[in-house]
């Protein structure tokens, strides 16, 4: 981000774009010197434009452009110096802005001084290859004319990758129609495709036919634009994402998953897409009957409610043995004899003797 806020080249010394994707048309029934477009015309009969950068000094660069043409008409050889800071070029060749800042990403301005903001930064395919690239519309509106104006500039380098310009213009019966497109086909800047991660919920229960909603998670660390889907197996859960289209920030970015269905076990996947990047969750959905936790699949209170009864079965049990077993002892004890005591003669006298001589005083 520093880089982007200092408004500093991002492209090198030697790197260089092929733009071999040229198209240029235009008509109009003005009279001259109204008949030709500054914006078109200059292209027309533009076969193809290798650009490399020659120089980079402080704010500024230089490329050297060879132009060739399908209609006969030799290469020539053009010098271009832009300025990143204030985005004026010399010479002003149609609205091609042949490169910006590196770095930069949306909202920041094209240029530091009097420039819109960039619309959008996205993974996108160019020249061969997935990369992150800033993303300018312009759409003008006037009386009887409708000129669009796209760029699309590398990220990192901020070189010009893609440019189209379309004009249809009718007026009191005079019009202009006519189009541009400019595409980078090959180069040796490298590829840019900023990797993401997706995260959610592993598990989620709901009643049957009532919604819910789950969070889904995307960080990345770079501003990119990721596109998402799901599929659900197997059929009869509804699901949508809202959005379907994230726009990730530097900060984690949410997407929400919305399902809805009958009772049943189901497997909703959710597929992330930037560029060549993907990365895919699978989010298990269980539509029960009752939310209550549950063991061994029983309910919660259910199965506790079992192991009080059963605890209560079994203690009782083992209350009613110990009371049989003891009501058993008392009976087996009732029919043992009584022990009966037997006085002979002689301890009579023995006895008697004792208390005449005061043994037991």
């Amino acid at each position: 981000m520093a880089l982007g806020q200092n408004y500093a080249p991002g492209a090198q010394k030697g790197q260089w774009v092929y733009y071999g994707q040229i198209s240029a048309f235009y008509q109009t029934n003005l009279s001259p010197p109204y008949n030709t477009s500054p914006y078109i015309t200059p292209f027309i009969g533009v076969a193809s434009i290798n650009s490399t950068v020659t120089d980079v000094t402080l704010d500024k660069i230089t490329l050297s452009q060879i132009w060739s043409f399908n209609n006969g008409t030799s290469p020539r050889t053009i010098g271009v110096q832009g300025n990143v800071t204030s985005g004026i070029f010399q010479p002003s060749i149609g609205s091609a802005l042949w490169f910006t800042a590196g770095s930069l990403s949306a909202p920041e301005t094209l240029y530091r001084y009097s420039s819109p903001p960039i619309n959008e930064t996205v993974v996108a395919s160019f020249a061969g290859s997935s990369r992150a690239v800033n993303v300018w519309n312009c759409t003008c509106s006037m009386t009887g004319n409708q000129p669009t104006l796209s760029e699309i500039w590398d990220r990192t380098s901020g070189l010009l990758l893609g440019h189209a310009y379309n004009i249809s213009y009718s007026y009191l019966g005079n019009y202009q129609d006519g189009s541009l497109e400019i595409k980078a086909t090959q180069t040796n800047v490298p590829s840019t495709n900023p990797d993401f991660t997706l995260t959610t919920s592993n598990s989620v229960r709901i009643l049957p036919n009532t919604t819910s909603t789950t969070r889904l998670t995307i960080t990345a660390p770079d501003r990119l634009t990721v596109s998402l889907a799901i599929t659900v197996r197997p059929i009869g859960l509804t699901c949508k994402l809202n959005p379907v289209r994230v726009e990730v920030l530097v900060v984690p970015t949410n997407s929400t998953l919305s399902c809805i269905g009958p009772l049943g076990t189901y497997q909703v996947t959710v597929n992330a897409t930037s560029g060549a990047r993907s990365h895919s969750q699978t989010v298990t959905y269980e539509v029960v009957k009752s939310l209550e936790p549950t063991i061994l699949g029983v309910d919660a209170r259910l199965f506790y409610l079992i192991l009080v009864v059963a605890a209560a079965i079994a203690a009782f049990t083992v209350l009613a043995l110990f009371m049989r077993r003891s009501a058993g002892g008392r009976t087996a004890s009732s029919t043992i004899s009584k022990p009966t005591l037997v006085f002979s003669s002689s301890t009579v006298s023995t006895f008697v003797a004792s208390l005449d001589h005061g043994v037991l005083r």
